[in-house]
């Protein structure tokens, strides 16, 4: 399925801001499309203002998603939209704090600057107060933690608030009700779907074992296929089979998912630089693991650390999607994640540890 949204139809002008990105061409995505009409209809008959929150690994596509169904809903906030990227995985800045976005929103909703308040809770209890009794539209990007979002709420009916992240932002759902949507990769029809759009249909049936291969190589992740189909794009000469070949060198992946724009290395980067040293430290040495598999066991013999210790690890590296808990005690990653973490282990690890860890 292909999702445009920029052919919709005639909308009513907001009466307030308007502040939604472009949306582009949506490719699949059923199931989760079908996720978020459910959610959305629950939330609009609740008493306070509805939080949709979309969660997913880096590159998954999750901004793109929340765009698109922005745009498709529209016209039952006409009140405004206001959108803000809270770049809480961003490479060289810190999170946004709560009190600037406010800032932002309360001056877009036409608080003049000495009428803004000098505190966070303050400036909360005027965003709801100038929400109050609206149909208004909110999209928060790429936040880092609940407890960043919490401050942006509205708190009566009749708003919406989409949010995405690379954490699971449970409190939310806790405390304020959000439902929470995760964002899987793509299916492989999905996955094909894409570089069809991307390449052309002939090209890619044409070469469709390839197509097959490129995607598995791209752990059928949105970002790594988009970026794998505009190589061959910027390329005539170069087929689908030349480069599911060199994908397939797992030290060469990465460089071969760069583009001038974006690289898949980047995204991942982000996360990994969030986490503690013990956690980094253990994502490094998965990198020495060749199983599919592991667990607590694996862990604490690959970092030297007590099981209990390397469990904390292991559930911070699942809370920013850097490796998927697959049943208890059970963990893995897919291959991009896996190419990423053996070149921060030869990059990051001093060669003794190394040796250590294999020891071990």
């Amino acid at each position: 399925m292909v999702w445009d949204e920029a052919g919709r139809s005639r909308h009513r002008p907001a009466l307030g801001p308007s502040q939604l990105p472009p949306s582009g061409r949506l490719v699949g995505r059923r199931r989760v499309l079908a996720q978020l009409e459910l959610a959305t209809e629950d939330l609009r008959r609740g008493v306070s203002a509805g939080v949709l929150a979309l969660d997913g690994l880096a590159g998954v596509g999750k901004t793109a998603l929340a765009v698109s169904w922005a745009h498709h809903i529209r016209e039952d906030f006409p009140d405004g939209t206001l959108f803000y990227d809270l770049r809480g995985w961003a490479p060289t800045v810190d999170p946004i704090a709560p009190f600037e976005v406010l800032e932002a929103f309360l001056r877009d909703l036409g608080v003049g600057p000495a009428d803004l308040p000098s505190t966070l809770d303050r400036r909360t209890a005027l965003l709801r107060t100038r929400l109050a009794g609206t149909r208004t539209l909110l999209v928060l990007d790429n936040a880092f933690s609940t407890e960043q979002v919490r401050p942006l709420l509205p708190g009566t009916a009749g708003c919406l608030v989409i949010v995405t992240s690379r954490r699971r932002l449970s409190g939310l759902a806790m405390r304020e009700g959000a439902r929470l949507v995760g964002v899987e990769p793509f299916t492989c029809d999905e996955a094909v779907s894409l570089l069809r759009e991307t390449l052309g249909e002939e090209r890619v049936d044409r070469e469709l074992h390839a197509a097959g291969r490129i995607t598995t190589l791209c752990a059928y992740l949105p970002l790594a296929i988009r970026v794998a189909a505009e190589r061959v794009a910027a390329h005539p000469h170069l087929s689908l089979d030349r480069l599911a070949d060199d994908l397939s060198a797992m030290d060469k992946r990465l460089d071969a998912l760069s583009s001038e724009d974006e690289t898949v290395r980047a995204v991942f980067s982000w996360s990994y630089r969030a986490l503690t040293d013990g956690a980094a430290k253990l994502f490094r040495l998965l990198g020495l693991h060749t199983g599919a598999a592991f667990g607590p066991h694996v862990a604490a013999a690959l970092s030297g650390v007590p099981v209990d210790e390397a469990g904390r690890s292991l559930d911070e590296l699942v809370s920013v999607r850097l490796i998927e808990q697959v049943a208890h005690d059970r963990y893995t990653r897919h291959d991009l994640l896996n190419a990423y973490s053996v070149e921060r282990l030869l990059q990051d690890e001093p060669g003794p540890d190394r040796e250590s860890a294999t020891r071990r």
